[in-house]
Order: C-alpha cells, then sequence, then structure tokens
C-alpha cells in the first residue's frame, strides 16, 4: 500500500468533525471496487485525519498485515511481530496504545534508547470477515490530547459497519465464497483445538505480565497497559494506595497508553477524589449509574468456572445467567461520591467509567501477619481500577471477565506492595544472591574489622579536647563616649586612621554651654565691679558706723558671689573643654561611616562614638564556653594545669594559632540568645598574630577555639557528649 492508491476528497485533521466522518467512509465505500481497495482507501484516509506515521490492517483474506507508511524512520523502527500482536488483540471498541519504536530497526539493543509513539487500535469488520486497524502517531500524546482521536476512530470504526462490506464480511469477502466457506470450514474443523489454546495462550501471556515485576509502580504500569487488551475498554487507570488504615487515600500511578501520570494535573486529582470517596463502599460500580429498572440492577454476574475460558470469550461471559449480586449499580449516589463524579466527568469526558475495587489477596496471609494487620488491610482495598469507555454502548455492569482480571491483579499488586515493605529490602537485596561462603566470608571480615577499631579506640590516647567560639581582640582598647551633651559639628578623622594621645577627634556644640559662659562671664565682671566700689568707698574714709558695717558686709556677699561665680565659669569651661573628643591612647581608630552616623547629629552624654585600639600590641582570645562543657575547663584551671588552646581564625581557616588559658568565669551567666555560657580568656603570645592586619581587621575577630584537656582514650574522648546525654536524660531520672 502507498499514498498515492487513492487521491478522493481528505479533510484536513484541524477541519474534521465527528459528522463528516460517515459521509467520507461511505463515498470511499462507493467508490471502491473491492474489499481490498477500499480497505486500502480508507487507510490512506485515516492517515491523512490523525497524521499517522503509520497505518497497518489486518484482513482475513491477506497472509500478513499491509501497511501504509509515510514516516519510514519510525516504521523501520517498529517491530512486525508487535504490530501482528496489536492487530490480533484488536476490539470492537478502539483502545489508546503504546508502540514502542528504536533506531535499529525494531531490534532493542544495550544501552540503545527507546522511543514510544502513541496508537490506537479497532476492529474494523467483525469475525468471520474480520479485519483489524493499527494507526501510530508520529509522537507520544497525553491523555486528553488523544481523545479526539479516539472518538473519530470509533465514528469511523461504526461507519464502516453500515457499508456493504459489513454484510460481505458476515456471508464472506472471498469471490469464491462457496468455496471459501467450505476452505474455512474445514480449516476451522481441523484447527479449531489449536485456535483455541492461541486465545488462551494470548490471554495467559497478558496475566502473566501482571507478575513480571516486584515493584508496585511497575505493575501498575503493566495492568494498565495489559487490560484494554483482555477488557472491553479505551482506556484503563490504576490507582494504589497511598497510606494504611481505614482512611486511605489514592492515587493515579498508571493510564494505559500514557508513560508519564502528572499528578498536578485537574484529571489526575479528579481521578484520586473519586476513587478515595468510591472505595469507601467496597463494591465494583459503574458510573455514571445507566437509566436501568429494578430488575437490572444487579452489578455484574459472578465468575463461572474456567477463568481462562471467560477471558477467551468475553462475550458468552457478558451473557451468562446472573447469580449472587456482588454489586450495585444505582441511580442515587451518596452525596459523597456526586461531587467528585460530576467533577471526573467534565475533566475526563468519558461516556462510562467501571470502578472495581482490588482487594488483599489473603491466601497464606495468617503465616506472615496478625489478625489485627489482616483485619485493617481488608477493610480497604488495596487498589482501584477504572476502565473507561469514550464510544459505543453504555456500559451497565461489571461483567465477570472483569472480577477475574481484578483478582489476579490482586494477586500481583500483592506480592509487589508486600515485598516493598520488607524491612531493610536495599541492605538485604545483595546479599541475595550472594553464597553462605561468600556472606560468611564477609561477616568474619566486619567482626574482625569491628573488633580492630575497639581495640584501637580503647589503646589508642588522644588530646582530649572541647570546643569554644568567641573573638580575638587587641588588649590595649579604648572605647570612645560623649562626655556631654551636643551636636556633632566636625569630624577630624576617619575610620583606621592612626592617632596620638591627646589628638582632637571631633567636635561637639553645645549652645547651652556656650550661653551659660557668657552669662557668668557678665555676672563674674559685674560682680568683680561692684566690690570694687564698695572697697573704695571703705577707703574714703565715712565715719558713720553703720554704713561701714554694711558696706562690710556687701563686700562679704559679693566676695561670695565672685566665688561661686568663678567655681560656676570653671565647670563651664571644663565642659566647652570636653566639647572637644580627643585620642586617650594611641593607636587605631576603629568607626565605620562616620561622617555619615554622626555629622551634625545630636548626641548625648554617654553615648558610644568610635574605639581606639592598639592591633600592633598584645592580643586576647575572649571565648564562650557551653555550660555544661566547662565544668571539666573550672577544675583544671582551679587545680592550676596549663591548658593550651588551639584556635583558627574565621578569615584564615586553614591556618591554626596557639594560646593558653589565662582566666576563667566563676559562674555562668546567661546570654541574649537564652543559653548559659562560662566565659574564658585566652592569653596569645606575642606575634603570634603577626600579619593579621593585612587582612584589613582592627577590632574583634571571630574565631572557633579548642581547649585542651588532657589526653584520654579515643573512644572516651568520642563518647563523652553522649554518655553525659545519656545520664543526664535517662539514669539521673532513674535513680
Amino acid at each position: 500500500m502507498t499514498r498515492s492508491s487513492t487521491s478522493s476528497e481528505t479533510t484536513p485533521p484541524e477541519s474534521t468533525e465527528l459528522r463528516d466522518v460517515p459521509g467520507v467512509v461511505a463515498q470511499i465505500a462507493d467508490q471502491a471496487a473491492s474489499r481490498e481497495e477500499f480497505l486500502q482507501r480508507l487507510a490512506a484516509q485515516l492517515g491523512e485525519w490523525l497524521s499517522a506515521a503509520l497505518v497497518a490492517v489486518q484482513d482475513v483474506d491477506w497472509d500478513q498485515p499491509r501497511m501504509l507508511v509515510s514516516n519510514a524512520e519510525i516504521a523501520d523502527g517498529i517491530d512486525r511481530q508487535q504490530v501482528r500482536h496489536l492487530l490480533e488483540g484488536a476490539l470492537q471498541s478502539v483502545a489508546s496504545t503504546e508502540v514502542a519504536t528504536v533506531a535499529n530497526g525494531g531490534i532493542v539493543m544495550a544501552g540503545q534508547p527507546v522511543r514510544s509513539c502513541s496508537g490506537f487500535t479497532a476492529e474494523l469488520l467483525p469475525a468471520p470477515g474480520r479485519c483489524s486497524v493499527l494507526v501510530v502517531q508520529d509522537d507520544h500524546f497525553q491523555v486528553r490530547d488523544r481523545l479526539p482521536a479516539l472518538r473519530l476512530m470509533a465514528a469511523c470504526v461504526a461507519a464502516v459497519q453500515q457499508t456493504r462490506f459489513m454484510a460481505d464480511a458476515s456471508k464472506g469477502s472471498s469471490t469464491n465464497k462457496v468455496q471459501q466457506e467450505l476452505t474455512r470450514a474445514e480449516q476451522m474443523r481441523t484447527n479449531e483445538a489449536g485456535n483455541e489454546l492461541d486465545r488462551l495462550a494470548a490471554v495467559r501471556a497478558s496475566l502473566r505480565r501482571f507478575h513480571e515485576t516486584l515493584d508496585p509502580t511497575a505493575t501498575a504500569y503493566r495492568i494498565a497497559s495489559e487490560l484494554p487488551r483482555l477488557l472491553p475498554c479505551e482506556r484503563a487507570v490504576v490507582l494504589l494506595a497511598t497510606s494504611r488504615g481505614r482512611r486511605r487515600k489514592y492515587q493515579v500511578k498508571a493510564i494505559s497508553g500514557s508513560a508519564v501520570v502528572d499528578k498536578r494535573s485537574p484529571l489526575v486529582r479528579s481521578i484520586n477524589r473519586l476513587a478515595s470517596k468510591v472505595a469507601v463502599m467496597g463494591t465494583p460500580m459503574v458510573l455514571p449509574p445507566p437509566n436501568s429498572s429494578a430488575s437490572d440492577s444487579m452489578a455484574f454476574d459472578s465468575p463461572s468456572q474456567g477463568t481462562a475460558a471467560g477471558l477467551a470469550d468475553i462475550e458468552v461471559l457478558e451473557h451468562a445467567q446472573p447469580q449472587e449480586p456482588l454489586g450495585l449499580v444505582c441511580d442515587a449516589l451518596p452525596p459523597q461520591i456526586q461531587e467528585p463524579l460530576e467533577e471526573y466527568l467534565d475533566e475526563s469526558g468519558v461516556l462510562s467509567a467501571m470502578v472495581i475495587p482490588v482487594p488483599h489477596h489473603r491466601e497464606n496471609t495468617s503465616d506472615d501477619l496478625s489478625d489485627e494487620q489482616v483485619s485493617s488491610d481488608s477493610a480497604m482495598p488495596l487498589a482501584m481500577i477504572i476502565l473507561e469507555t469514550f464510544t459505543g454502548d453504555v456500559c451497565t455492569r461489571v461483567s465477570p471477565a472483569a472480577m477475574e482480571v481484578a483478582q489476579e491483579a490482586s494477586v500481583a499488586l500483592t506480592n509487589a506492595t508486600r515485598y516493598d515493605d520488607v524491612f531493610a529490602l536495599p541492605l538485604r537485596r545483595p546479599l541475595a544472591g550472594m553464597s553462605r561462603s561468600a556472606i560468611r566470608n564477609w561477616a568474619v571480615a566486619i567482626v574482625v574489622c569491628l573488633v580492630g577499631l575497639s581495640a584501637a579506640a580503647w589503646l589508642i590516647r588522644v588530646d582530649h579536647t572541647i570546643i569554644a567560639t568567641g573573638t580575638a581582640r587587641p588588649v590595649a582598647r579604648q572605647a570612645i563616649f560623649a562626655s556631654v551633651d551636643g551636636v556633632v559639628d566636625s569630624i577630624e578623622v576617619h575610620d583606621g586612621d592612626r592617632v596620638a594621645n591627646g589628638d582632637a577627634l571631633l567636635q561637639l556644640e553645645n549652645p547651652d554651654v556656650q550661653r551659660e559662659s557668657q552669662s557668668l562671664t557678665g555676672q563674674l565682671a559685674t560682680a568683680t565691679a561692684k566690690l570694687a566700689s564698695l572697697r573704695a568707698l571703705q577707703l574714703a574714709g565715712n565715719d558713720d558706723p553703720r554704713e561701714a558695717a554694711q558696706n562690710t558686709i556687701e563686700q562679704r556677699t559679693l566676695q561670695n558671689e565672685i566665688e561661686t561665680l568663678g567655681s560656676r565659669l570653671e565647670i563651664n569651661q571644663k565642659m566647652r573643654s570636653d566639647l572637644i573628643v580627643r585620642a586617650p591612647i594611641d593607636g587605631i581608630l576603629v568607626g565605620w561611616r562616620l561622617h555619615e552616623k554622626l555629622r551634625s547629629r545630636p548626641v548625648s552624654r554617654g553615648d558610644r562614638l568610635f574605639a581606639v585600639i592598639q592591633p600592633d600590641g598584645e592580643w586576647e582570645l575572649d571565648l564562650k564556653l557551653p555550660e555544661s562543657r566547662g565544668g571539666e575547663v573550672m577544675q583544671r584551671h582551679l587545680a592550676g594545669d596549663v591548658l593550651p588552646i588551639r584556635f583558627a581564625i574565621e578569615t584564615r581557616p586553614t591556618e591554626s594559632f596557639e594560646a593558653t588559658v589565662e582566666s576563667v568565669g566563676g559562674i555562668a551567666r546567661r546570654r541574649a540568645d537564652g543559653t548559659n555560657v562560662v566565659d574564658v580568656v585566652g592569653k596569645i603570645p606575642a606575634g603570634a598574630l603577626q600579619g593579621i592586619d593585612s587582612d584589613g581587621f582592627r577590632g574583634d575577630v571571630d574565631v572557633t577555639a579548642k581547649i585542651v584537656c588532657g589526653q584520654r582514650r579515643l573512644i572516651d574522648s568520642w563518647s563523652e557528649e553522649l554518655l553525659a546525654w545519656v545520664y543526664r536524660n535517662v539514669v539521673f531520672r532513674f535513680q
């Protein structure tokens, strides 16, 4: 078959409507002179509608399938046996499937990537003149994107069965019908047993694929991919329980025809909610409920004897006599199910869905699990299966064949979940393939290593160290505070400037002090002038005793006032001198962004302005030791032991410096973060931090220090914190 085999009018896929399909198929049937020409033209039309890379058709009169190829690369990578298997397993309802293709002529080699393409299978004409079709698209499409193609394929199948070739198929499509019937009857008589075995073998092969893996997710994917071949459905969904107990939640793990499940998609979420609600009822259901009479309210028939026979001939089981009702299909659904059902129908667009709970397989359960665990697991289904139909007749009941497949899926999923729940499975799996002698040798080697490590930890002695954090800082440092209130008028220095003792650093301005100085000066001058005039009158020799006494009293009063004004003026002058902030020691000024923070800013007495340090002098460590680890340090220091300190600066983590403990705080104090610490001061030898100022540090430097508290066994040093925790939180509570 080639693309040029038909040139009839075609409709582009973008504008194809379902109502146009019957007319186009009828036109092709009228133009075709034979059944073979009709199938060729129909295959070409399907390729046009679905933009197919390959269309394969299997007719009863043909020895092997015939393919219409539009993408040679994909067609060369598809295994012909796979095409034959899909065509033989095609059902009357359209099914979505996955077709694997590789770049080496369909032969899968180690390390070679396998590409997955979307495909659709359907039976165009029934037996005895059976004809089936397989359509393979160029790429893999999501589930929602396949719905238009499924509907178009279903409309095409229905249109084909309305043509004259449907009647020929029921009577035989060969030109010599009598001879064909005789030949076919003879073949059926001679090969009846073999054909039955072939059908049963295909069913058994599909069921065996349920058990090919013990991974729950992979098992769910295999079940979902095989269900459209075993049961009349167009898409199958498998959900697994994500929790244990009586209020389980179910999550979609596999969808037939889809390699990846998007957990965040609205469709998947709606399926999860619907399955979680239906699982509470514990019975198979057909949703939405069909409009049936009370006599038809039975959901399905009980399975008949012979599982393989029931699976091989679905139609016989579908028309079996109803026996014990195992589930209900009713019009009145509980309100808990109605809301998620409406959401699911809106998102999926399905015509009907068969929901089947998959219970735990309870064979030999009592040997492995307790009665309580068995009853708890049996209360809710292990998984849920949803069989969806988008076109064709509405499903009215759950068939015995579906229940048989659900039982087989129950065995596979139960085994997979039990295997996945095995304790320490990642560690035990490598041991499963080892011989007993290899396991014994490894066990002996591990024991020898453990004994050797234990002996080394007991015999080897190491320095026992206690970790503390803190800062390294110069010993000679002086913080500078404001002595009086004022406003910063001028700043004479910058951060990092070297200053000498007494250098002016900052000028403050205080109008009140200046006004007070002027007022005191004026008052002092007035009092001095008045005292001088009184003394002049006294020298003039006034003989009146009363005036002389009054003059003497006024002079003494003025002298006291002058002394008071002089004292106040001295204080004022001291305050005026304090408006000039001077360096208390020689060193380097430390103050980040002084001009931005202080210029024209008011300051109060006691405010910290900046600091002066001597980085080229001696340095010390100011460490904060956790209270729980400070006991041994305090005891050894009080006993007069010299405790070395090894510390590292944050900016030089690869270098180690030495120091010794100089003093230890007698009591613990509580920090702002709520922890209790013991202060430890360490003395750093002169020159130990030579060149640290080259890093730009002139003040405190963060350090991490280890205080060496003698030597201990290696195992004692490692387990000290563990033993302290055990004694503090366990042993102490029982003493």
